[in-house]
């Protein structure tokens, strides 16, 4: 016992030298604050313990410890004997300092507990939620179990006259604290409130109107207030926590709780009535809690998950840009390797001829067998770069009867995430019956997303302004042909390059290859279409091309 006081000796001491001014004014609030809502709400005293119907102090209790820390336990217990001292003159020291000792540890020391729970879970989690209520529902009983153990131990009072008044006063503290304690909790994620209540006052106010009118119908007729309809106070708490979440469930059950307490005042409710109450609050709080907590976790998991796809996006862009530029590479060395030879075959073969004719009296026989020599390497240099030629081809899927409108979602799904990321709006605009095309849906998916990442880029590259990709698909005016269109908001084709956008390495990409564009027109080509930059379109750049129909 002496090494745990010493202990909590020790823990003060270092808070007292760590204090601060934003602390010790956070401190004095909570001592102001804790005097002006134990007398607001002991207006309805029940029994012998004093116990209200709500407690609002002592949710501000268990925030403060998760909060200051340890020096709210000594503070708790000094606003307690003030509280107190001005509401009921019971003895100091074998009721009010005991009592309020007992208060300091019941609620200001879960605070810490708490304080070590947020660090490891966060108050977004639903397991924390249920760790929180737990102790919460702990804490409450064994404070109003130790109150009536005082009262039959100090004032002989008889164990069964304070059955009814305790479970009232644990069920009080517990409605305190789930209606109090998570609205400061939401200060350790370094919540904006005001500008939170600003983002979402039409909400929070249809929210205050409804709880209000139907607290009104249920309480505020003789016909209804035997809380039969109590259940349609669920309706705009479930709705706010469905909403906005988290924090649209603590300010429900905050607003909810307040006026059930309004209600109080006003009717006059006898002791047993306000136990029923009681017990409904908890019940529509811990719904309020538990599913705008369920609501909050499953908001940061599709974030979560919205944000893999796009790394994941991400890093398929990149790891296909590297094979790319790595097969560019391997290509360009072993077709460079192949033609190396011929080439320096021709050259040499070049210069014996050069030197034949240099001669008198040259054979013609021998420039002859040069120049066959010569034409020998360069029919093999050729072959070469023919069968390079073939090999790319022989990857080709076949052409066959293909949905158009298929293709289209397919390219449009894979680069979503990269639209997304680069806050760039899409705009589809697709005829409701689309003719069947003839098509390798591989490879025109591959022109598709080819045309919108270059659509993308251009858009990126441009400073403010409209940042659209739309997505066209029309008739042709020559039977049998289908034409789909990307247009862009971005900055544009630069004029020197039109006239060589479908040309190998033409490109205005700082990083870029320039094979994508004439990578399209071999396709669009070999599907018997065309592809073209539309120059008709003011201030928008489109690429269209055309696939025959079925």
């Amino acid at each position: 016992m002496a090494d745990a006081v010493s202990h909590v000796g020790m823990r003060l001491r270092d808070s007292m030298r760590s204090l601060s001014v934003h602390k010790i004014v956070s401190l004095a609030l909570y001592c102001v604050f804790f005097i002006i809502l134990q007398e607001a709400t002991n207006f309805f005293p029940l029994a012998r313990l004093a116990a209200s119907p709500w407690s609002p102090e002592t949710g501000l209790t268990v925030a403060a410890g998760v909060l200051l820390g340890w020096l709210v336990i000594p503070l708790a217990m000094l606003c307690h004997i003030i509280a107190d001292s001005m509401t009921r003159g019971a003895p100091f020291l074998t009721v009010e300092f005991p009592a309020s000792l007992l208060y300091a540890l019941a609620y200001a020391g879960p605070g810490l507990i708490v304080r070590k729970w947020l660090q490891e879970f966060g108050h977004e989690s639903i397991r924390f939620l249920m760790r929180f209520i737990t102790l919460t529902l702990i804490a409450a009983f064994t404070f109003a179990a130790s109150q009536a153990g005082l009262a039959v131990l100090i004032r002989n009072v008889p164990v069964e006259e304070l059955v009814s008044p305790a479970f009232t006063l644990a069920v009080g503290d517990i409605i305190g604290i789930l209606t109090v304690s998570p609205v400061f909790l939401l200060a350790l994620r370094d919540e904006n409130i005001l500008g939170y209540m600003r983002q979402h006052v039409v909400a929070l106010l249809l929210c205050v109107l409804a709880i209000v009118l139907i607290s009104l119908f249920v309480f505020g007729l003789d016909s209804t207030d035997d809380f039969k309809f109590f259940y349609l106070l669920f309706v705009p708490v479930v709705a706010l926590a469905v909403v906005l979440g988290l924090s649209g469930a603590i300010a429900a059950v905050l607003i909810t709780d307040t006026s059930m307490m309004a209600i109080i005042y006003w009717r006059e409710i006898s002791p047993s009535t306000a136990t029923e109450l009681q017990l409904l609050m908890i019940s529509l709080s811990v719904t309020g809690l538990v599913l705008g907590t369920i609501v909050h976790e499953r908001g940061i998991f599709k974030q979560a998950l919205i944000l893999s796809q796009e790394r994941l996006s991400e890093s398929q862009s990149l790891l296909l840009h590297s094979s790319r530029v790595s097969v560019v590479s391997e290509m360009t060395t072993a077709l460079a390797h192949e033609l190396n030879q011929p080439l320096s075959a021709i050259k040499t073969y070049l210069r014996a001829i050069q030197r034949v004719q240099g001669r008198t009296g040259s054979d013609p026989a021998e420039i002859q067998h040069l120049l066959d020599e010569t034409v020998a390497q360069v029919d093999h240099a050729g072959g070469l770069i023919s069968k390079t030629r073939k090999f790319l081809k022989r990857g080709a899927t076949p052409v066959r009867k293909s949905n158009l409108r298929h293709i289209i979602s397919t390219s449009l799904a894979l680069m979503e995430a990269e639209l997304r990321l680069a806050h760039i709006e899409t705009v589809l605009q697709l005829p409701k019956a689309m003719p069947p095309v003839w098509a390798s849906e591989i490879e025109i998916q591959q022109v598709i997303i080819n045309l919108l990442r270059n659509a993308k880029d251009a858009v990126a590259a441009k400073k403010g302004g409209e940042r659209s990709i739309t997505l066209s698909v029309g008739q042709m005016p020559q039977p049998g042909l289908v034409r789909i269109a990307i247009t862009d908001t971005g900055v544009g084709v630069p004029e020197e390059l039109r006239s060589q956008l479908f040309q190998p390495f033409a490109t205005s990409k700082k990083d870029g290859l320039g094979l994508g564009l004439a990578l399209c027109r071999s396709i669009v080509t070999t599907h018997g279409g065309d592809i073209w930059l539309d120059q008709d379109i003011p201030n928008a750049t489109c690429f269209a091309f055309t696939l025959r129909t079925v």
